[in-house]
């Protein structure tokens, strides 16, 4: 999954690749955690998107993201976009 979600788009659009594929000791984290047994339900609004419009807006969606890291700085804790 992270191959064909993460990997192989990134280098399909020619971003550089400086960490490797995994972390590296000493090298900004890039990282997502996510709780695939959650449920929640999708207000207008509520993604971290700037876009207005929320074709999943009032269902209910199975897996949240809890955490995320972009080079090496939390921008998701606890569910809540840190910015």
């Amino acid at each position: 999954v992270a191959e064909v979600m993460s990997v192989a788009p990134a280098r399909i659009a020619g971003i550089d690749d400086r960490h490797g594929r995994w972390p590296q000791v000493g090298a900004p984290a890039n990282l997502c955690v996510v709780n695939l047994d959650e449920t929640w339900v999708a207000h207008a609004g509520s993604q971290a998107s700037k876009s207005a419009n929320n074709p999943f807006a009032g269902r209910t969606l199975r897996g949240q993201v809890r955490h995320t890291v972009f080079n090496g700085q939390a921008t998701v804790v606890d569910g809540v976009a840190t910015k």
